[in-house]
């Protein structure tokens, strides 16, 4: 079994962020910061990296500003900061289509884009609902779409229809559909050297998600389903099996906690990385 090193980049920050959107029914427990991610995959000849963040252009950033974005940053630099570049990854995995994930795949011009047809077909039909349904787009950026789109034609996106073995060796694309949205997807990285590492997307946000508001062990979805919060809770105790119980296995999108890994560091412009593990012989790159 191969092995690789795992780091979680982050590129925006929001504040003010409405604790009941990431804790759902906790609709009056006040507001949090949550960072937005990158979660970047290497092994000795392969470079990953799990969604995609969004680009500066203004539709997203006035997305980015209903959410509460007080800082971005783009991919050169935050992939500078571990000594690495965007256009050296080889592969990209789309969990799914919202705006802070699906985003800049310019950025990428070397990359294969990995992402489920459900989802791609679900969001597009989207945009075909009547105006009073518009909740529906409500965190897609349309120009995504369409660079998705591009990119099919242009030969460099591989569409799922469901579970993929061994995208790479060790690596898993696991559907996750009807949950967070129609056709959402989450990574399993199998490490030889240190087991088992689930990227979920945005069907769990934070690891608090999984234990629970007051610690109780109790799953609390994100607030925001386009699909089924059983759905949701289904696939949460399906990576929670996975993991062995672990959550500090899950290496959720928006958690502020994994500042707390003891490989994480602060830069100037208050935006972090934690360097989850490190394939064997990988030296540290913080």
């Amino acid at each position: 079994m191969p092995d690789y090193s795992i780091w979680t980049i982050q590129y925006a920050s929001a504040v003010g962020h409405p604790v009941g959107s990431m804790l759902y029914g906790h609709h009056n427990a006040g507001v949090l910061a949550i960072p937005y991610c990158y979660h970047v995959v290497q092994g000795a000849d392969d470079l990953l990296v799990i969604d995609t963040g969004y680009s500066d252009d203004p539709h997203s950033q006035e997305l980015g500003k209903l959410a509460g974005v007080v800082s971005w940053a783009d991919p050169a630099t935050c992939f500078g900061r571990i000594g690495l570049r965007p256009e050296d990854v080889d592969v990209v995995v789309i969990t799914h289509a919202h705006f802070d994930h699906m985003g800049n795949l310019a950025a990428f011009p070397n990359a294969h884009v990995y992402l489920q047809e459900r989802e791609l077909a679900k969001a597009l039909s989207a945009f075909s609902l009547p105006h009073r349904l518009a909740w529906m787009t409500a965190a897609m950026n349309a120009d995504d779409l369409d660079a998705v789109v591009r990119l099919v034609l242009a030969g460099r996106v591989t569409l799922l229809d469901g579970r993929l073995e061994d995208l790479l060796p060790g690596i898993s694309l696991v559907p996750a559909f009807d949950s967070h949205t129609q056709g959402s997807q989450y990574v399993v990285v199998e490490n030889g050297d240190d087991g088992r590492w689930v990227v979920p997307g945005d069907v769990i946000g934070m690891r608090a998600n999984l234990r629970g508001v007051d610690g109780d062990g109790r799953y609390v979805p994100i607030g925001f389903a386009s699909g089924s919060q059983r759905k949701v809770l289904a696939v949460m105790d399906d990576i929670m099996q996975a993991v062995g119980g672990d959550v500090t296995r899950v290496l959720a999108p928006h958690d502020p906690e994994l500042w707390s890994e003891p490989r994480a560091r602060r830069f100037d412009d208050d935006l972090y990385i934690a360097e989850m593990t490190l394939r064997e012989g990988a030296v540290s790159r913080l």
